[in-house]
C-alpha cells in the first residue's frame, strides 16, 4: 500500500504469521479482462490513486542511490 509502513511492535515472522490465519487471499489478483469483477478492480485502482499521500514518498533517487 502506497506510503504505509509495518507496525513497530511486530516482528516480520509475526506479520508473516498473521497473513496465514487472517484469511487474507493468497498474493495477486486473477480476474478476466473484461466483467464486473474487473471494472470494480479498476474503479477502486483509480479511487486510489486519487488519494493524497498519508506521507511524503521517501525517494532513493533523491539521495544519490540508485535502484
Amino acid at each position: 500500500m502506497r506510503g504505509d509502513s509495518f507496525r513497530a511492535d511486530w516482528r516480520i515472522s509475526d506479520l508473516i504469521r498473521h497473513a496465514r490465519t487472517c484469511g487474507a487471499p493468497d498474493l495477486g489478483v486473477v480476474c478476466a479482462d473484461e466483467g464486473p469483477d474487473f471494472d470494480a478492480l479498476e474503479a477502486q485502482v483509480r479511487g486510489a490513486l486519487k488519494l493524497k499521500p498519508r506521507k511524503e514518498p521517501d525517494l532513493a533517487r533523491e539521495r544519490g542511490r540508485a535502484f
